[in-house]
């Protein structure tokens, strides 16, 4: 389905309302087009606020649990599991999430990032520089830069401008045009007193 007839074409459409016949319904975008152009074309990209209806819930957390169902080994759903707890402050669910993708696979480094997220938010900054720590050595194919920057940024708070510098620029060798590392980078040594 690609076209839906304006029935009053001579009015401006104000609101679409779509009513969700099963709990697994999915709108994917919305474009305003005529049939004078070609259906496949890209229009420019509006923004639409979906609201549900009163008592109807989008659950993602049960998506990844019917997944995981299927596939208990699953470390992505997992793992995007934790972030969703993680992103509606479920903590402890988040941890848990992250540590069973460890159990199956402990060189997946985003759980060890993740993990750290946790013990960050949880004011446990030194669990947090061990697991960002750990996370850029478990391979050396798949570091990642962010992690890098979080422990910088902890070291920066800290004030130790030494640390924070080296893992802002370990930070920029994964990720060298990141303009918020070069920044970090830049503003760390300003707090130093170096010039750059």
């Amino acid at each position: 389905l690609y076209a839906l007839p304006n029935p009053r074409p001579d009015q401006s459409i104000r609101a679409i309302t779509l009513n969700p016949c099963e709990e697994r319904s999915a709108v994917y975008g919305l474009a305003i087009t005529s049939l004078s152009d070609h259906p496949l074309r890209y229009q420019p990209r509006r923004k639409t606020l979906v609201t549900l209806p009163e008592g109807v819930t989008f659950n993602a957390i049960d998506e990844f649990d019917l997944a995981l169902k299927y596939n208990p080994d699953n470390v992505k759903a997992y793992n995007k599991k934790g972030l969703v707890l993680f992103g509606i402050g479920e903590y402890g669910k988040a941890k848990q999430a992250f540590e069973k993708v460890n159990s199956i696979r402990p060189d997946y480094v985003q759980a060890h990032i993740n993990l750290g997220m946790v013990a960050y938010v949880e004011g446990d900054q030194a669990k947090a520089l061990q697991h960002w720590e750990e996370s850029g050595g478990i391979s050396s194919n798949d570091k990642d830069a962010k992690a890098y920057n979080n422990i910088a940024n902890i070291y920066n708070n800290e004030k130790n401008f030494t640390r924070a510098i080296e893992y802002y620029q370990k930070a920029l060798d994964e990720d060298p045009i990141n303009s918020l590392y070069l920044n970090n980078l830049a503003e760390t040594y300003r707090l130093n007193g170096d010039l750059v």
